[in-house]
């Protein structure tokens, strides 16, 4: 992962879709040689569905999903095995008398690997999709990226295709965020970037009409989960000073805008949930 960070900062845009095309291509190559992954090889397919052959930054970011999604399945099937273990005590695993999973399970250089990952799903899967004047703009989180990364990105895909990917993102997140070694990594890094794309997708009216020709056209395809519901059952779970933060970060990013409509819903579920008075308890 630090090699593609060290190269990412050096390339210009002539070969930064191709530097995305070798890293997958090392990627596919280190899973297959892996004897230790080689049991994960049917989770990890890096198939591209909806998707162009040579749309590059999407491509990686679903390989990056995948990883973080085996993450969580394994994670979930760890702590459920460690549960019905016989004689099994709260936080030890009474086979290896180890503390159970925990946030600090993973080690630093483990968590680095999965906040690079989720930066990778929030720059390149959410910040192009989100509307102007919804969540913090990439040129105000990097400039680099920010050089890189245009609308032009996602200009060409249909309604449909902008709101299978953006939920694909919001998906990954949200497993994540269930998941309590990891929980803190999206608290402390990626709560902005989930509530904005939760609203634009549960309040924006173009995103509305962009669900409903999703689950008319593609309903095979379709989460299992109900954004709408989502939104509010993730306020509720995030501490009263988390979420007034990051309500201030994603206020800083709206600029007033005449087309812009989703701030103002944001303040209406505010008042449809009782935020304002959770918040300032």
């Amino acid at each position: 992962m630090f090699v593609f960070l060290t190269d990412f900062q050096k390339c210009d845009d002539a070969s930064f879709d191709q530097l995305f095309t070798v890293n997958v291509r090392k990627l596919q190559e280190v899973v297959l040689s892996s004897p230790k992954l080689a049991v994960f090889t049917n989770r990890l397919t890096f198939g591209i569905e909806e998707t162009s052959a040579d749309d590059v930054h999407w491509h990686f970011v679903m390989c990056n999903i995948q990883l973080l999604q085996l993450l969580c399945r394994t994670l979930s099937e760890t702590t459920e095995k460690c549960n019905s273990l016989p004689g099994h005590t709260a936080g030890v695993n009474p086979e290896t008398h180890s503390q159970l999973l925990s946030s600090d399970m993973l080690s630093l250089d483990q968590r680095k690997a999965v906040s690079s990952a989720l930066q990778f799903v929030t720059g390149l899967g959410i910040c192009p999709l989100l509307l102007p004047g919804v969540g913090i703009p990439l040129h105000g989180r990097s400039e680099v990226a920010w050089q890189h990364v245009t609308e032009d990105t996602v200009s060409h895909l249909s309604g449909c295709d902008r709101y299978h990917r953006l939920t694909v993102c919001i998906d990954v997140l949200l497993d994540c965020f269930e998941q309590q070694a990891l929980a803190s990594i999206i608290l402390s890094a990626h709560l902005c970037d989930l509530l904005a794309s939760l609203m634009q997708v549960c309040h924006a009216p173009t995103w509305k009409t962009y669900a409903t020709e999703f689950e008319e056209t593609r309903s095979c395809k379709c989460s299992p989960r109900n954004y709408v519901d989502e939104l509010p059952k993730l306020i509720n779970k995030v501490p009263s000073s988390v979420l007034l933060r990051e309500l201030l970060l994603l206020q800083s990013g709206c600029p007033p805008s005449p087309n812009m409509k989703v701030c103002a819903s944001m303040y209406q579920l505010s008042n449809d949930t009782a935020l304002l008075q959770v918040v300032c308890r």
